[in-house]
């Protein structure tokens, strides 16, 4: 069966009415606006509930702290360029190994070569006019002694003749310098190894002092990793942990902290690997012993965490009606199930998992499942 809306009817309707008299009347076009405007669709709420994700808050459990390290070779090298210029030869890749005064590549040494030849031209001419400035010097000390020059113009000259001395000193200077930075621009290897990165391509102008290559000499390795403060606050030099990558599992030994803070609650804590096996740069999991949990320790994801303006931490609950409210927590340890917290939460209350930065106190919410 069909069926027809209000408005349809009143527009059906009213395409047939035929006007018989001369002017509308007043009444019906008010009828007919009236009867339009209430065909009209309805206006969207402007309070929509903002969308967020919602998880329940977990009962802490006993286990380690997850934390998330990179590795670094400690016979790291950038192989920089001391003067800049235009690459004109390459000679090695990633991935070559190298040894050490080996040349990796060369840049265009013309611009070098003329200006060590002009140093050496003006080098030239001072030690002419030093030569000159000394017989001059002896000249006069001949006339002094026989009386026929004054012991004032012996003086001006030997004057001079330092003069010329110090400044083909310092010529010499510029030019052993010239000579050297003129050999720098055949870049070379500074010890045996791998090369791991290249900066630079055919023809590319490189700045003094830009890198050019990363070579990997082996040797020891260490993992630099961001721990929370709560757990350095545990941890002890020469302490022993271990870590992951790759499926494989390996073992390494804290031998530094520093004293500067690397974020809210974190400090960078450096870790020499022992044994396994992980190439430098790789991302690595450190697995650490976190505090034993407390009554009222609660997990929470880790995008729950907010920062408050003073360095705090602090999560949004939701109550039965979708509506938010902030609650400080002390951040006790994070693990691989999440952010263990200490505050006026318990298990099982729901908690703004992911979108909570632009939520306010109060505010309506329509939470959506968090999944991790």
């Amino acid at each position: 069966m069909q069926t027809t809306s209000r408005c349809d009817n009143f527009m059906s309707k009213s395409s047939v009415v035929k006007p018989s008299a001369t002017a509308v009347s007043a009444a019906w076009i008010a009828l007919s606006a009236l009867s339009l405007s209430a065909c009209a669709e309805p206006s969207p709420p402007t309070d929509a509930p903002r969308t967020v994700l919602a998880a329940p808050a977990m009962a802490a459990g006993e286990g380690q702290a997850l934390v998330v390290g990179t590795v670094r070779s400690l016979g790291a090298h950038e192989v920089a360029v001391e003067t800049g210029g235009r690459i004109v030869r390459l000679y090695a890749d990633v991935g070559d190994r190298v040894h050490a005064g080996q040349v990796l590549a060369e840049l265009d040494a013309e611009p070098m070569r003329l200006q060590v030849a002009q140093v050496q031209a003006e080098l030239r001419a001072a030690q002419t006019a030093l030569e000159g400035a000394r017989r001059e010097a002896g000249r006069l000390e001949g006339l002094v002694a026989a009386g026929a020059a004054s012991r004032q113009d012996l003086d001006s000259a030997r004057t001079t003749a330092q003069q010329a001395e110090s400044r083909v000193d310092a010529i010499s200077a510029q030019s052993a310098e010239a000579t050297r930075i003129l050999g720098k621009t055949a870049v070379r290897a500074p010890a045996d190894g791998v090369i791991t990165a290249r900066q630079g391509e055919l023809s590319s102008v490189l700045t003094a002092g830009a890198a050019l290559f990363s070579l990997d000499a082996g040797g020891a390795r260490e993992i630099v990793a961001s721990v929370p403060g709560t757990l350095v606050d545990q941890m002890t030099p020469g302490q022993s942990v271990s870590f992951r990558f790759g499926g494989a599992e390996g073992v390494a030994r804290l031998v530094g902290v520093s004293s500067r803070a690397a974020g809210v609650d974190a400090r960078s804590s450096r870790f020499l690997i022992v044994s396994g096996a992980a190439p430098q740069g790789a991302a690595v999991e450190l697995r650490l012993a976190g505090r034993d949990a407390q009554a009222g320790d609660v997990t929470v994801p880790l995008s729950a965490l907010l920062a408050d303006r003073a360095g705090g931490r602090r999560v949004l609950l939701l109550d039965n009606q979708g509506r938010a409210s902030a609650t400080p927590v002390a951040l006790i340890d994070v693990s691989s199930r999440g952010a263990r917290v200490r505050g006026r939460i318990v298990a099982g209350q729901s908690v703004v998992a992911a979108g909570g930065e632009l939520v306010k106190p109060g505010q309506k919410l329509r939470p959506l499942p968090y999944t991790s």
